[in-house]
């Protein structure tokens, strides 16, 4: 339309100045929230020596009430419908006995912050706000009684008592929205991160561990990264979150983007990600729904074989390879946010279970767990 309007300009005798032809945004592949904030020798011999404060030390305060209108709740909750799924012995179990079955001092992990901004600044982004422990702005980070009672869960569920037993290593998160999703998977992140902590040291593993120490037939955690699938709208969120609970520089914060043609540099030994000081597990890999399904089609087929059964992946593309793509990693988590969104069998849903595939444990998040009919869950 605006060049037929130039068009009857330039017939008139107008001069019109000519529009340059818009080329294609180039993409641009970035590997990292912010080159600067990421961990050098000094930040992790700092972290290091806080760590060893944090185990050695006897003391736990408790003097902070948790940000909760109540430490328990107002009727006991196996008096619920039963009680919630996957709550049937925490239920039972106070704010203190949780925190020390997990191993927590404070009611929170070793990584995670002692305080939060009441308008959402980080301790990543403006510390020096949080110099200032008496400000009106900063109020104790701790997590919520269901949050506690959701990492042990969690625990509880995935690991077995003997390397024989068999044991589904997948949890969904069904909470309603609101209750804090986000803040429990990053919970679990961490409290897997102190187990392997403390498996380092060579110290024995808390209480909700003690009968249950074998993970997919091993008792040892591997030192593995972590990575998060979310809705593209939601990153810049799950990040702020990250950089709310997690100490500045206790993790490295990866962004993984892939267009259709992959991400190969991304894992190649000259990346930012191969060049992190960070031990593998204190690596968190952000990436998107549509990254993942961009990847998923750059490697594998879009339908899987006639007849296949819904756990069975399509085949490779022809000359097709792994190498160099997220698939053909290992994690220790693999979490989904919005998890309800690959419901449908299609490519969603063969690339969520292609990277649930390779993960040690596996967590969905949503809140709208039951959409049309229970073949969904």
């Amino acid at each position: 339309m605006l060049a037929e309007l130039d068009h009857t300009l330039e017939i008139a005798g107008a001069k019109v100045a000519k529009t340059p032809k818009a080329g294609r945004p180039k993409k641009r592949l970035t590997t990292l929230t912010a080159g600067p904030q990421l961990a050098n020798d000094a930040d992790i011999a700092y972290l290091r020596n806080l760590y060893m404060q944090y185990f050695e030390s006897d003391d736990d305060d408790s003097s902070q009430p948790p940000i909760t209108e109540s430490h328990e709740p107002e009727i006991p909750l196996e008096d619920i419908l039963d009680g919630d799924l996957g709550m049937e012995e925490e239920a039972k179990m106070d704010p203190a006995t949780l925190s020390q079955s997990l191993g927590f001092k404070n009611h929170l992990p070793y990584q995670f912050n002692s305080l939060r901004h009441c308008a959402g600044a980080t301790p990543w982004d403006s510390p020096d706000i949080f110099e200032r422990p008496d400000s009106n702005d900063l109020t104790p980070l701790r997590l919520h009684w269901h949050q506690e009672a959701g990492v042990h869960s969690i625990l509880r569920s995935v690991f077995a008592e003997t390397p024989q037993t068999p044991k589904c290593t997948g949890m969904l998160i069904a909470d309603e929205v609101g209750l804090g999703k986000t803040a429990l998977c990053l919970s679990t992140i961490a409290a897997l991160n102190q187990l392997l902590r403390l498996q380092e040291m060579s110290q024995p593993l808390p209480p909700v561990l003690r009968s249950r120490q074998f993970l997919n037939g091993s008792n040892q955690i591997p030192a593995l990264s972590h990575v998060i699938v979310v809705p593209g709208t939601l990153r810049p969120q799950w990040i702020q979150e990250i950089k709310t609970v997690f100490r500045p520089r206790s993790i490295d914060i990866f962004i993984y983007d892939c267009p259709k043609v992959g991400n190969k540099a991304f894992w190649g030994p000259d990346s930012g990600y191969s060049a992190s000081l960070q031990k593998p597990q204190d690596k968190i890999i952000v990436t998107t729904h549509s990254s993942l399904q961009n990847e998923f089609t750059s490697v594998f087929l879009s339908k899987a074989k006639k007849g296949a059964q819904p756990w069975e992946l399509p085949d490779l593309r022809k000359n097709a390879t792994l190498e160099g793509t997220i698939f053909g990693q290992r994690f220790l988590t693999v979490n989904i946010d919005e998890a309800h969104e690959m419901r449908n069998i299609g490519v969603k849903y063969y690339a969520a279970m292609a990277l649930c595939q390779k993960a040690q444990v596996k967590i969905a998040m949503t809140g709208t767990p039951l959409l049309t009919a229970p073949k969904v869950i």
